[in-house]
């Protein structure tokens, strides 16, 4: 195990820490709605924004919808929770957009109080696991956007954790592996990828991610960042390979984020490609 970092210059942790873009969504923090537990004060105007009645019915997609397109891909947030099996996360990712240049971008935020003190170090939001989802719902509502996940993962964090947001959640919420399966059966049917993960697909529109963002340590890391700070360690106290494992899990969350956006936009401009000339030739 490395030694542990010198106590006293907090400064030195937060370079490291925060070496992955920055940046905070436009809109401000508004207050977000009352739930069981949690008073909150002042009206939440996006409350009056209603759910399009063909995001929850019959229209042309359904929750489960096999269908993403090209305009719904570009407008969607793009959401990641990195977490322990069968525990509540701690981080969230979400990404709308291209980031600056070459670098992808994501808003994170930290869900768990106990890992506050990476979030401060970071420069990043502590929110409380309700007030995150909050917060994705009222961009999503605000500008009529699809949250898109890579599997029921997330949409089983909020039945969870979150249930006074479920219905909210559920309306907007698409499966981008969903989406994914239809695209390769539609239009890569001689080239699937090896599974259904995310990096396989990642690899099928040749997005790079950087070593040692890639799957696997999550939940290793956040059992080893717990350990520690149950302990009473704070920021620190902390050796180099904890800090240097917190900045591959976040890399690793931004990475899912921006990466599953790519595969849908791709996905989407080729399936309604596809189906162009199809109705073309009929």
């Amino acid at each position: 195990m490395a030694p542990t970092e010198p106590a006293g210059d907090t400064r030195t942790h937060a370079r490291k820490l925060s070496r992955l873009p920055q940046a905070s969504w436009y809109f401000p923090a508004v207050p977000v709605r009352a739930s069981p537990g949690h008073a909150r004060s002042g009206p939440c105007t996006d409350a009056t924004i209603s759910v399009k009645t063909t995001d929850v019915t019959e229209g042309r997609l359904s929750r489960r919808g096999s269908v993403i397109s090209p305009e719904e891909a570009r407008r969607a947030l793009y959401i990641d929770f990195e977490g322990e099996k069968d525990k509540p996360p701690v981080l969230l990712g979400c990404a709308n957009r291209v980031g600056r240049g070459a670098d992808p971008w994501a808003w994170q935020a930290v869900t768990s109080p106990l890992f506050g003190s990476l979030a401060a170090a970071d420069g990043i939001e502590l929110l409380l696991l309700p007030d995150a989802v909050e917060r994705i719902l009222q961009r999503a509502e605000k500008r009529d956007r699809l949250v898109v996940a890579w599997s029921e993962h997330e949409l089983d964090v909020v039945t969870n954790h979150c249930p006074e947001h479920l219905d909210r959640f559920r309306a907007r919420y698409r499966n981008a592996r969903t989406f994914a399966v239809h695209w390769r059966n539609k239009c890569h049917e001689g080239h699937r990828p090896a599974t259904n993960s995310l990096c396989d697909y990642l690899a099928l529109i040749d997005y790079e991610v950087p070593d040692g963002a890639g799957p696997g340590r999550a939940g290793e890391t956040i059992r080893v960042l717990r350990t520690a700070l149950e302990k009473g360690r704070g920021i620190t106290d902390l050796t180099e390979n904890q800090l240097g494992r917190w900045r591959g899990l976040r890399e690793h969350n931004l990475h899912d984020c921006a990466g599953m956006r790519a595969v849908c936009l791709t996905a989407a401009h080729e399936v309604a490609v596809h189906g162009s000339l199809v109705s073309a030739a009929s």
